[in-house]
């Protein structure tokens, strides 16, 4: 497909947007990037705590524990709260049962900045966020670093063990554009984030002198 268009962090409002366009687009490509574990637990994000008033940013990257995150019961009551409800296992189920031009790819568990944990914390982290992706989902064919700046938010060494686990595909948020045939087995990929607050217009203005910066240049993360 000529364009790949993706979401991150599988909040409900997402979903309910992909479900109303995946079908009048099909030359589209969707990945729907969900945090399995939060999805199952119904457990929501630390930045919604922030935005409640319930934790101030001081917080945000203290006591990174992969495997106690969403046992936290102020992230599971934020399930209940539609501005921060997530979408269940069974609505990303059905939203790739009804369109095949949408998949779902694995996004972690706990969504922490992989340069604050250890290599030991991030190799946990994979491994139970894939045990949990492919249980309730199956395959993983997509993987997506949380933030996702290169040489900021992960590195080589992240790539190296995510490399040892599997042949997905890996997405960064790399500014720039990729070619069809960077996408190979255990590839990163660059993609585009897109500012809410930026109107259509201003982001394929934003797009293109990305674009043609790279192309002026040429330069790319190589991993």
């Amino acid at each position: 497909r000529w364009l790949t268009v993706t979401f991150d962090d599988g909040y409900a409002d997402a979903a309910s947007y992909l479900e109303s366009r995946a079908g009048r687009f099909p030359d589209v490509g969707f990945i729907f990037f969900v945090c399995p574990e939060k999805t199952e637990r119904a457990a929501g994000f630390r930045w919604d705590l922030v935005e409640q008033g319930a934790s101030t940013m001081a917080d945000f990257h203290e006591t990174l524990e992969v495997e106690t995150e969403n046992a936290r019961p102020e992230l599971t009551a934020l399930a209940a709260l539609p501005p921060y409800r997530l979408a269940t296992v069974a609505e990303c189920q059905a939203l790739v049962a009804r369109h095949p031009n949408v998949l779902l790819g694995n996004h972690t568990n706990a969504h922490f900045k992989q340069t604050l944990l250890t290599l030991e914390q991030a190799a946990r982290e994979y491994d139970r966020s894939s045990e949990t992706f492919r249980r309730l989902f199956g395959p993983e064919q997509h993987f997506a670093f949380p933030f996702g700046t290169p040489g900021h938010e992960f590195s080589q060494a992240h790539v190296d063990l995510l490399r040892a686990r599997g042949d997905f595909l890996i997405w960064s948020t790399e500014r720039r554009p990729s070619a069809a045939d960077e996408r190979k087995p255990r590839a990163v990929l660059p993609r585009f984030p897109i500012r809410g607050d930026w109107s259509a217009r201003q982001l394929a203005l934003w797009i293109l002198a990305r674009a043609v910066l790279f192309r002026t240049r040429g330069t790319r993360f190589r991993f």
